[in-house]
């Protein structure tokens, strides 16, 4: 699903086009694109792109939690599967089968979560995002293009779902506030990240998106049940 740009300001930095990059704006994919996500919108500059694109976004693939979610659909999204696995370490079975070593991985940071819930943010409530004089969107732009893990203007609350079995789509969505803005990340049907943003609220009613990876159905409701 493309959404269109709703400002032509990149929503990292803020910079507007010509970029010195001599590019103009790129495709920045919600969901990480490694992870099958389709979610995306033409509101990066190269520049911000790139460095996330470099930094912790390229390993988002090596976490142990996203190697063992996807080698569970391994029958269910074939494609996927080695997409993700492809280049990652393996061990052997006692049958001879060749299974992820998953002891050589690296734990998801903070900082993806963060990501894809200020982009949905982003596209879902626009200009208001953008705003340089609340100083909780400031802070929370700081933080993605410095990478800072501890920020205290979020905070990353990890769930698994109760049957622990992984389950063919991603979801996102934005729970309202209590007291502060909520968004929850879902990834693979039981990998849930909830962001809380401590100074933030948002005056919206909660939603959510789904995207089932089998058969790349997106679709947007009020009180999404899949990603809540």
């Amino acid at each position: 699903m493309l959404i269109p740009r709703f400002e032509d300001r990149c929503i990292s930095c803020l910079r507007a086009p010509p970029f010195e990059e001599g590019k103009g704006f790129t495709k920045e994919h919600v969901i990480p694109r490694a992870l099958g996500g389709i979610l995306h919108c033409e509101f990066l500059c190269p520049k911000c792109n790139g460095e996330y694109g470099h930094t912790f976004e390229r390993k988002t693939r090596r976490d142990p939690a996203i190697r063992r979610a996807i080698w569970g659909l391994r029958n269910e999204l074939p494609h996927l599967y080695r997409k993700i696995e492809k280049g990652q370490p393996k061990t052997v079975g006692a049958n001879g089968d060749e299974l992820p070593h998953l002891s050589k991985g690296e734990t998801l940071t903070p900082l993806i979560s963060l990501k894809i819930a200020y982009e949905f943010a982003c596209l879902s409530f626009g200009s208001p995002m953008l705003a340089n004089d609340n100083p909780a969107l400031r802070e929370i732009r700081r933080t993605l293009i410095q990478g800072d893990t501890h920020a205290p203007v979020y905070r990353v609350q990890d769930m698994i779902a109760k049957d622990r079995t992984p389950r063919p789509f991603h979801g996102i969505a934005f729970e309202g506030n209590d007291p502060h803005a909520v968004i929850q990340v879902r990834l693979f049907g039981y990998l849930a990240y909830r962001v809380h943003f401590p100074n933030l609220a948002i005056q919206k009613e909660p939603f959510g998106y789904t995207h089932t990876l089998d058969d790349a159905k997106e679709w947007i409701s009020p009180r999404d049940q899949e990603a809540a």
